[in-house]
Order: structure tokens, then C-alpha cells, then sequence
């Protein structure tokens, strides 16, 4: 069960307002794309399955 909120959500939601109100260092900015594109298709993904038919 995937929790009501992850941090990699609200950054992409609330992200560049972030980056555009505060001034970030580069590893800062880093940092927050790493998140941002924590758990999307970006970084690949894998599909858990039961080979076993009786599943």
C-alpha cells in the first residue's frame, strides 16, 4: 500500500515555485530533481508478479 503523500509528489507539484522563490545551491537543485523524479518512469521501474498460476 503506497502512502496518501510522497515527497517525490509534492515536488512536482510544488517544485518550481520552490526553485523560483528561493535561491539553491546546485547540489540543492540536484537534490530536488533526484526526488522529483523519485518513483516515475524516468528512472525505470519494475513489475512485481506471481509467476505461479494459482495466485
Amino acid at each position: 500500500m503506497r502512502p496518501h503523500y510522497e515527497v517525490g509528489q509534492i515536488i512536482r507539484d510544488y517544485g518550481e515555485e520552490f526553485r523560483s522563490k528561493y535561491r539553491l545551491s546546485s547540489h540543492q537543485l540536484k537534490t530536488l530533481h533526484t526526488l522529483e523524479i523519485c518513483r516515475t518512469a524516468t528512472l525505470g521501474g519494475h513489475v512485481e508478479r506471481c509467476d505461479n498460476e494459482n495466485c
